[in-house]
Formats: C-alpha cells, sequence, structure tokens
C-alpha cells in the first residue's frame, strides 16, 4: 500500500564471505542481488595482490548465492599484478566453461594505481615494479575478454569513472 516501494536491494561483499547462514540474513533482510569483488580467477593473482581468497572459495560462493536464488554480479579486474594479457582473457573464457561462475551481470574495472591504495604504496615504495597495458593493449583485451561474454549477462559498467588527475598508473581514459 506505499506509495513507492524498494524492489530490489543490491549489496557488495566478498566471495569468500558467503555462507549459508549469512545469505539467510541477506534474504531476511530483502537483498536481492549480491555483487562479489571476484578481480580475478588464478590463485596466484589473487595471492600476489592480497585478496586473500581462492577460485575455489569464489565458485564456492556463487554456488551457494546461486542455490539461494540471488541474481549474482562479478567485479572483474584485468591487467593486475603479476596477470597477463593472455592470462585476462583465459580468465574471461573460464568464466563461461564450465558450471562453476556464469555471473547474471558483470562490472570489468581494469586495474589502475591510484592514491591510497595498496599498490599505490608498492609502486611508491618500490616494492614492485608494476606497468599498466598501454590504451591500444588494454582495449584489445577488453575485446577479447568480452567475446566470452554471452548475451543474456548483463555488462553493468567497462572501466570504472575515476577523475583522471587521480590515476597515477593506468588507463585515464573513461
Amino acid at each position: 500500500t506505499a506509495h513507492a516501494r524498494i524492489i530490489g536491494l543490491s549489496i557488495e561483499t566478498r566471495p569468500d564471505y558467503i555462507t549459508p547462514s549469512e545469505l539467510k540474513w541477506l534474504r531476511y533482510l530483502g537483498v536481492t542481488k549480491v555483487e562479489l569483488g571476484v578481480q580475478h580467477l588464478d590463485d596466484g593473482v589473487l595471492e600476489y595482490n592480497k585478496r586473500e581468497m581462492t577460485a575455489e572459495s569464489i565458485a564456492r560462493g556463487t554456488e551457494l548465492l546461486r542455490d539461494y536464488g540471488f541474481k549474482i554480479v562479478y567485479h572483474m579486474m584485468p591487467n593486475l599484478p603479476t596477470s597477463t594479457p593472455e592470462m585476462d582473457v583465459e580468465m574471461f573464457r573460464q568464466l563461461y566453461n564450465g558450471k562453476s561462475h556464469h555471473p547474471d551481470m558483470m562490472k570489468i574495472y581494469p586495474c589502475m594505481v591510484v592514491r591510497g591504495s595498496l599498490l599505490y604504496k608498492w609502486v611508491t615504495r618500490r616494492e614492485i615494479e608494476y606497468k599498466a597495458y598501454d590504451d591500444e593493449l588494454l582495449t584489445r583485451v577488453l575485446a577479447d575478454c568480452e567475446s566470452f561474454v554471452p548475451n543474456y549477462t548483463r555488462l553493468i559498467r567497462v572501466i570504472r569513472d575515476i577523475p583522471a588527475d587521480y590515476i597515477i598508473i593506468g588507463s585515464k581514459k573513461s
């Protein structure tokens, strides 16, 4: 009977935080869509970038979300340190090759170094060497990645809209 109603509620979390008890709580709260900060499917890349999760925990969390009837959004991040263009494209092929993933929607955020991030600290302290893909290579990688995304998966966003003067390393094109 309300004049205005909420028809969907979306939250963002980590794949490894998904448990049956958490999902019951989210259902109670009225959550309908869960966005997962997946970033990558390679365990080595995840470990190097301090993600504290594995490809297995991503698959397990996705399966639980699907079992509980949630819409699932993946946040993917090509160009992470230690990844390669080939690994990034393969990651997108893996998303739809098998039973483990198949997100309903996706946001693709190519890695960029911004002030205040852990990657910014690593780079400025010279703890790692990081070179982002140039715009031409990034465009090619994104096109190749998107070629594996089926029509039923909604791409909500490709490239995060961050002001160019905040970006230390990475594409400044939005």
